[in-house]
């Protein structure tokens, strides 16, 4: 599997700061993709960097990229895939994804956000939005990477 992060043009987030208190503010893009098979993917676990607190944050959500031209859309791409929380453990959220709304079947040849094909097949685009907490400490950084995406293989 191939995970793809993307510098936001500006055109898909709000600027180069975050509002107190805004929400649904994109801190990242990322395609999925596989080599040869599909595969499965039903959490991702994230890691807060940057200078701020875990508090700075006061939710995180996934979004899959339904309208399919690389913008996020709150209303478009509704609703998220999973939502959770920095803290438990400091620093890191585990977002599991919502697989009664979305299909994530692999046996079933429809593509959908859980289930990440080659590239020639369908390219899987995805965004993280932090809502910011209404107290967040100003003038501290903020950003996401990812701990470790947990897949599951296409039964042969």
């Amino acid at each position: 599997m191939v995970l793809t992060s993307t510098d936001l043009p500006k055109t898909v987030t709000a600027g180069d700061s975050l509002t107190q208190g805004a929400t649904n503010q994109v801190i990242l893009r990322f395609d999925m993709r596989t080599d040869y098979a599909r595969a499965g993917f039903d959490h991702l676990t994230l890691a807060r960097t940057g200078t701020s607190s875990d508090s700075d944050v006061a939710g995180i959500k996934i979004w899959s990229d339904k309208v399919g031209n690389g913008r996020f859309d709150a209303v478009a791409d509704a609703p998220p895939l999973g939502s959770g929380t920095f803290g438990n453990p400091p620093n890191l959220a585990q977002i599991n994804f919502d697989s009664i709304t979305y299909n994530n079947n692999l046996n079933d040849l429809t593509t959908g956000p859980l289930k990440i094909d080659t590239k020639d097949r369908y390219l899987n685009t995805y965004f993280i939005t932090y809502d910011i907490a209404e107290l967040a400490n100003p003038q501290m950084t903020l950003g996401v990477r990812s701990a470790r995406p947990r897949i599951s293989a296409f039964p042969g």
